[in-house]
């Protein structure tokens, strides 16, 4: 997987963070046909399993965050 700094990179240099709504974790499910999306999953070099997990943990981390608790920040390696 990409650094986190290569990630920021690409997400500044694309037009509106290269999504609709300028972040990867708002953006549309693998159902709906998204060439923002595709895009900037193929220069971050994410597979469609990869995305998924992502948005998976997003959703976790935001419901957590709704209810009360602390959000678990990934580690940097």
């Amino acid at each position: 997987m990409m650094e986190e700094k290569e990630i920021k990179r690409i997400m500044r240099e694309s037009p509106s963070g290269g999504t609709c709504w300028g972040s990867l974790s708002c953006c549309c499910s693998l159902k709906r046909k998204c060439e923002f999306r595709d895009n900037v999953m193929k220069q971050l070099g994410l597979t469609k399993e990869q995305f998924t997990k992502l948005k998976e943990d997003f959703n976790k981390s935001l419901f957590k965050l709704l209810k009360g608790g602390k959000h678990d920040r990934p580690k940097n390696k």
